[in-house]
């Protein structure tokens, strides 16, 4: 099956984890922050710097850009390959006992606390 066919499911990623994925995506410490990179330099050479920057900020394809200028893929491959990259990263947080679920769910209430306030000030800036 070609990447761009992949979904989170075929990966073993629930739609209820991938929220809190992304979410926790965010927000993560240090280490974490280097071991995504790690995933996307491994899953996605040549694209990682862009595919890190869209999880850890949580910027679309076309937004992306925007920003940054041609992205060398089109929005299908560029998602599946975001999609690989999530997923190795969430094996490695099973694996290494960070996917505690009563761990997980301390953290992204905090998490959430955040990201809803960074959330009105961004609207506030764009005068919505």
């Amino acid at each position: 099956m070609r990447t761009r066919d992949k979904s989170y499911d075929y990966y073993g990623i629930s739609p209820e984890d991938v929220k809190k994925l992304r979410n926790y995506c965010h927000n993560m410490d240090q280490e974490d922050r280097l071991k995504l990179f790690q995933c996307a330099i491994s899953k996605a050479p040549g694209l990682e710097l862009l595919i890190y920057e869209s999880i850890t900020e949580g910027i679309g394809y076309i937004s992306l850009r925007r920003r940054r200028g041609e992205i060398p893929a089109n929005d299908d491959d560029f998602y599946a390959y975001q999609r690989r990259t999530l997923a190795d990263f969430y094996d490695w947080l099973r694996m290494t006992g960070k996917w505690d679920k009563e761990d997980m769910k301390s953290r992204l209430e905090v998490t959430q606390s955040g990201t809803s306030s960074t959330m009105r000030s961004k609207r506030l800036r764009r005068g919505q």
